[in-house]
Parts: structure tokens; sequence; C-alpha cells
């Protein structure tokens, strides 16, 4: 039987953590463009947790609007920007120097791979470097159970605090919609043999007119995105279904 949802308020926008402008970015997604930050911006570290081509998409359409690959694609196509990018002098490109992203613990990353949903053969899921509030990351191809999407995001969270807002930052940016079955989005999901105990939340979305599904599992600090390019509400509801087999 699928997980049940029920229709408390989610906090108000307002109570969410608020999602800097595109322009305080390494990468503007919504543009397609890609440059340095100035020396001087004041970036914390959930900012940073974004930067390097986060949620860029690697399926679907060719639109500028690249959603949610986030960070395998992306930071492929930002260290080539980075390269290629004109310096006037060497002083200035040292005090812009991006300093390199750590890569996640294996540990972590067996953490992660550990908590995946079930339908992903062997080599169907890579390593993605971690951004701030991030253990580790994975990039996923098509899952090949019934329904399943044709790419996902999987992170381990560091902590509740940054679970939660990374799923913020994807409630902002997603273009939520009603989740099949007029279940509310975002919005708390729980499963059927603990029905007293939110599981997490949960948002049906179409970033792009590309049908998605976001959740968090929060007992796990698990953040999961998948999509599946297609005419909706078709294929939205066939990767609902997929996912309340799943979640």
């Amino acid at each position: 039987m699928p997980p049940r949802r029920d229709d408390l308020n989610m906090p108000p926008p307002a109570a969410r953590v608020a999602t800097p402008a595109a322009k305080d970015f390494d990468n503007d997604w919504r543009t397609g463009e890609y440059r340095r930050p100035p020396a001087s911006a004041g970036r914390s570290d959930l900012v940073r947790s974004f930067e390097a081509a986060d949620f860029y998409r690697v399926s679907g359409s060719h639109s500028k609007r690249k959603w949610i690959g986030w960070g395998a694609a992306g930071a492929a196509v930002l260290a080539l920007a980075w390269l290629l990018w004109p310096s006037s002098d060497g002083d200035q490109a040292a005090d812009e120097a991006i300093p390199p992203v750590p890569a996640a613990a294996p540990e972590d990353i067996a953490k992660l791979e550990s908590l995946l949903p079930r339908g992903y053969p062997a080599g169907t899921c890579h390593p993605v470097p971690p951004k701030a509030g991030e253990r580790a990351k994975l990039f996923c191809y098509r899952n090949t159970d019934p329904n399943g999407p044709s790419s996902a995001t999987y992170a381990l969270a560091e902590d509740k605090e940054n679970l939660d807002a990374l799923m913020a930052y994807v409630v902002d940016e997603g273009h939520a919609v009603v989740c099949p079955g007029n279940v509310q989005s975002p919005g708390p999901w729980r499963r059927t043999a603990n029905l007293s105990q939110k599981a997490g939340v949960l948002m049906c979305g179409v970033p792009d007119d590309v049908p998605t599904v976001a959740w968090t599992n929060d007992s796990a600090l698990l953040l999961g995105i998948v999509e599946t390019p297609g005419p909706r509400p078709a294929t939205l509801a066939k990767l609902y279904d997929w996912w309340s087999k799943h979640s």
C-alpha cells in the first residue's frame, strides 16, 4: 500500500531558508551563464552548497533552464568555463581562485548507496563532489523498475538543519505542482507502517516542464530528486507511482 500523506500545513515561505539571488552564485542556472564571483562577495556555506552548477539537468530538453542533474554535468561545464576564463593579471586570479571541493569519505558514499531505492543496477550511480551541508552525493542514470526515473540525484545531508535547507532550495526553485491524487505539494508524507510520524517532505514539480519528484527522508538525512522527461500529467503520475513504491 503506498505511503499516506496528510494535509498538514508547511511553514510559510518566510520561515524557510531564504534563497540568494541568482547573481550571487558562481553560475546562473536560469541563463546558462557561468562566471567568477568577486573576491569580496560574502557567501554563506549554504550558498556555496548550491554553487558549481548544482541542480544542473543532464537529461531532458535543451532549454537554458537546467535544474536537476545536480552537480554531474554542471560541474564539468563550470570547470571548463573556469579554465577558459580570461584574467588580466595573476594577482586577481589568485584572489578569485575557488578552493577544490573535497571528495566524500568512502564510508559516506557507502552509506548513501545503502539508502538508494531499488532498481539501480551496479554502475548506474556515480559519486559527485558534495557541497557544504552534504556528506555525500550520487548522480544516477535510469532506474530499471517500472516507471523508474530517467535520472536522479541523491544527497546525504550532514544533519537535519542542512537537510531542511537543501529541500527549501528545491521547493523554491522547483515549480511545485499538486502531486497526483490531489496530494499536497510541498507537504509532509508518512509511511503506512507509522502514520503517527512524519517521514519527510514531498514535492512534485515541473521545472522546465519536466515531471519531477523530490523528497526527504528525515531519519536517514536523505534528499532525492528524480525526473523523467515526457508529457504531463501522465509522466508525472508514473513517476509518482514509482516514488510511492520506493520511498
